[in-house]
């Protein structure tokens, strides 16, 4: 996905993708995609959509009362893991990769804080970004 300065957007994704986007791109703040065709798309005012995201992940969206910090990152990984991160800079994830468990526990242990989370295209490639 890609929308340009003239706000023209164009994407290669699964069909439900442009079904759910395609007369919508304006509004659009993020956008991941994930194993198997899932999506997930954030919009700038709080409202999100997706297509077979892990089931843990789409709980803790559809759970979330309007009254707290919306969702304003959020990255899909392979073997159902994922990332999301809330305005308050508060963070979820579902991870399974012991090496990126120990690199956050290390980031945390030394005062910092976990910014992103971006996974590559199996579960031994991730780049962790601190702040």
């Amino acid at each position: 996905f890609i929308r340009f300065l003239d706000g023209h957007a164009t994407w290669s994704a699964p069909q439900s993708f442009s079904d759910a986007v395609t007369e919508d791109t304006d509004d659009i703040s993020k956008v991941a995609f994930g194993e198997n065709n899932c999506w997930i798309v954030l919009y700038q005012n709080g409202e999100t959509k997706w297509d077979d995201i892990p089931r843990n992940l789409a709980k803790i969206i559809c759970d979330r009362p309007t009254s707290l910090p919306k969702v304003v990152d959020v990255c899909l990984g392979p073997d159902k893991q994922w990332f999301v991160m809330f305005e308050d800079e508060k963070w979820e994830a579902a991870l399974n990769n012991k090496d990126l468990d120990k690199s956050i526990d290390h980031m945390l242990e030394n005062g910092g804080e976990v910014a992103r989370i971006v996974f590559g295209h199996n579960a031994e490639t991730w780049f962790l970004l601190g702040r």
